[in-house]
């Protein structure tokens, strides 16, 4: 980045939504704040911290000082995903978590838990190709969001934030051939697949800065609670808590994210799924959290319905969450729970 375009500002000057010029180096030579990244308050917190003094910022006629709040968010998460992608591949490498580094994407990704509303995250502009990135920021945020909706402490929310961010990373150890692979996998590529949580764990293992609790939640993240699972074939409470939470998270964003071989669905549609599983697969009363407080944050929401027809969610049936009632543009109400040829095909953007 130019200097000449940028301004130097003092820690104290910076405010959100600002983007850095140049990249912010640590003590050691590594980025802390890559140039172009947007400023978030937590960011903002620890070049305080760190007791950074003077920034160069993009000036004010070309920064996105003039973007909406969630344009703002938008950029924060952009950066985030990328955060989670350098991460991912060095990992990739047998190279060493950077804690100081993912630290900061904990610290970030829990904020952004806070200020984004799920109906939000659902609508990030999302890349199929970088589906592995986005989901390990997605998960990251659903669980933490799951943690405040089960009151976990402040320190146990940062060790859950932790595993959804790191649950997936084992895959960097899988090769791109199967995990992009758009046909169904031969029996000998989903063996070499579900050694991915076993890889994660061995990765973080050698981590000292992270916990077991977080690294035995990102090796049971695919275990099933009725067993069957993999890779340790545990069920039920022998599951760890962690594990139990991020099989959750994991299940809903594959389902409502785009993805190389298959189109996104609908939320409705992933809590459908959950309640078919019935006990075979999730917690049954983390599966009944989930059901209860997702469904609220789509509201007032406009929907596209199967057969062409637009509308906005008007009630949720406690007792049948995955089912709203949608009020049809012109022609009255439709009680989904009594019209089981009719879904949710998709939250409309406005």
């Amino acid at each position: 980045m130019d200097t000449e375009k940028a301004e130097v500002m003092g820690t104290e000057e910076l405010k959100p939504g600002m983007r850095v010029a140049t990249d912010i180096e640590n003590r050691y030579g590594g980025v802390l704040v890559p140039a172009g990244e947007v400023l978030t308050g937590s960011k903002i917190d620890k070049l305080k911290e760190l007791n950074y003094k003077l920034v160069y910022i993009i000036s004010e006629e070309d920064h996105d000082s003039n973007l909406d709040g969630l344009g703002i968010k938008e950029k924060a998460y952009r950066s985030d995903v990328r955060r989670a992608a350098s991460l991912y591949k060095r990992l990739k490498y047998e190279e060493e978590i950077d804690y100081d580094e993912f630290r900061l994407l904990t610290k970030n990704t829990m904020e952004m838990s806070s200020t984004l509303e799920l109906d939000e995250l659902l609508n990030m502009v999302q890349d199929a190709d970088e589906y592995t990135y986005t989901h390990l920021i997605n998960v990251g945020i659903l669980c933490s969001m799951m943690a405040k909706w089960l009151d976990l402490p402040q320190k146990r929310t940062e060790k859950l934030t932790q595993a959804g961010l790191l649950h997936d990373v084992g895959k960097a150890r899988i090769p791109e051939e199967i995990l992009n692979k758009p046909d169904t996998l031969s029996e000998e590529e989903f063996d070499e697949v579900k050694k991915h949580s076993l890889y994660g764990y061995k990765m973080i293992d050698r981590s000292k800065y992270i916990s077991d609790e977080v690294a035995r939640g990102v090796l049971t993240h695919h275990e099933k609670y009725g067993g069957g699972g993999y890779p340790l074939g545990i069920s039920g409470k022998d599951i760890p808590l962690f594990g139990r939470i991020l099989a959750l998270a994991d299940g809903f964003d594959a389902i409502t994210s785009e993805r190389i071989y298959r189109r996104k669905r609908s939320p409705f549609e992933a809590l459908k799924i959950f309640r078919r599983e019935n006990f075979t697969h999730y917690d049954p009363e983390l599966r009944e959290v989930f059901m209860e407080k997702v469904p609220n944050y789509f509201m007032k929401e406009r929907v596209r319905l199967n057969d062409g027809s637009e509308g906005k969610i008007v009630f949720i049936n406690y007792r049948e969450p995955e089912h709203p009632m949608v009020k049809i543009e012109d022609n009255g109400y439709v009680d989904l729970s009594e019209k089981p040829e009719l879904k949710i095909e998709e939250i409309i953007r406005n």
